[in-house]
């Protein structure tokens, strides 16, 4: 597993680490056989963090230094019969990039920032790529990565100077529940939401939300699409976010992916991707200054068939006589920046926003499909 080296006492916080990696992860993305990140660590002291890329013709290292940008990078050519290995070391004294091709060893230290080419082997490192006979074998689990993200992000955590707030077991598990409901949204912002798009999400994660509703949803499908109580879904988004919902006509079926009539909203269209979310644990909750609660709190993140990433994700909450309800979200994405303020960033750095899994192109209806769902269950 890859770790954050922390000896002695605390870190003091300095670097955005934890964006800057998060950029990394969305721009390459982790190792497939076309390539991607294989490997990410940051010092104890916030001096350096270093990522390792791999793509069929090279071996890249980037360093990135304290004040966010890149210090140096340093690549190396692989391909055709000679064999590779690229190795690093974990110690913090002596960070050291290793190459060897052919068993024939190159050595490079970080020194002013510059990886530069040394005569002294390392006492020890270990193995993290290997390239023979045409193919590239990564020795460490990429997915190592997400860890080294989470210690940053963790650390980030830390370094907030928020007066924390003490949750009863009961607040506990009421904004589990508010949070379990609402995590397949991804993303939610109080202060810049589209009521329309919130609105389909809740119609395609309609299951979730019987964490808050009492309301039996009625849900049923005829054909393409698919029907809902109004009085569930209208339970459910005001007791997450306390709104109130618009109730489109059946002729805007096509333009929004859904509508309402008669006490019933129908949606056309859905997710194109399957994906899932699993929140594990609050781990921390901040008072901030408007009385609402910054929380913070551990969850997983399954794409298709892909292994489930471990993350550390943000949400807001106010309370009123209700009870509580979501002034943010963002799962997976960068935490909030500064202690001080509470907005989150404007650029998304999870690699699942909401919106990158759209649902299938809404379906267009003809307006013959509209004709017969008025006749089903309108007119009849």
């Amino acid at each position: 597993m890859t770790i954050l080296f922390i000896i002695g006492c605390t870190p003091t916080y300095a670097a955005d680490y934890d964006f800057l990696l998060s950029r990394c992860i969305k721009e390459y993305g982790i190792y497939t056989d076309s390539g991607g990140l294989v490997y990410a660590a940051a010092s104890h002291d916030g001096s350096y963090l270093i990522t390792v890329y791999a793509d069929s013709g090279s071996f890249t290292c980037k360093a990135y230094g304290s004040e966010n940008e890149p210090a140096d990078e340093i690549s190396f050519n692989i391909g055709g019969k000679n064999k590779y290995r690229l190795e690093i070391t974990n110690t913090e004294d002596d960070l050291c990039i290793s190459m060897y091709t052919n068993e024939k060893g190159e050595y490079f230290r970080l020194i002013n920032d510059a990886f530069t080419k040394t005569l002294n082997k390392p006492k020890e490192s270990k193995p993290v790529l290997k390239y023979s006979t045409g193919k590239i074998s990564v020795v460490t689990d990429p997915y190592d990565v997400y860890d080294s993200l989470n210690d940053l992000k963790s650390l980030r955590v830390s370094s907030y100077t928020l007066p924390r707030s003490s949750l009863t077991e009961n607040e506990n598990r009421e904004l589990m529940y508010l949070i379990k409901s609402c995590a397949d949204l991804m993303q939610y912002d109080s202060g810049d939401h589209d009521i329309h798009t919130l609105m389909r999400h809740m119609l395609y994660t309609y299951r979730n939300f019987t964490l808050l509703s009492s309301i039996p949803p009625n849900h049923s499908v005829s054909g393409k699409i698919s029907l809902y109580s109004s009085d569930y879904i209208d339970d459910a988004l005001y007791k997450a976010f306390r709104l109130q919902p618009e109730k489109p006509a059946v002729n805007m079926l096509t333009e929004l992916g859904y509508c309402y009539n008669n006490g019933v909203y129908y949606s056309a269209g859905g997710y194109d991707k399957y994906f899932a979310t699993d929140v594990m644990e609050i781990t921390d909750s901040f008072e901030l200054e408007d009385g609402s609660l910054l929380i913070i709190f551990k969850n997983t993140y399954t794409e298709g068939d892909s292994p489930p990433i471990p993350e550390i994700s943000s949400a807001v909450a106010a309370k009123d006589e209700s009870g509580f309800y979501l002034l943010k979200l963002n799962m997976g994405g960068d935490l909030p920046s500064h202690h001080e303020n509470t907005e989150q960033p404007q650029e998304d750095t999870a690699s699942h926003a909401a919106d990158a899994y759209m649902p299938l192109f809404i379906i267009i209806i003809s307006l013959a499909v509209i004709g017969i769902i008025i006749y089903r269950f309108i007119i009849i």
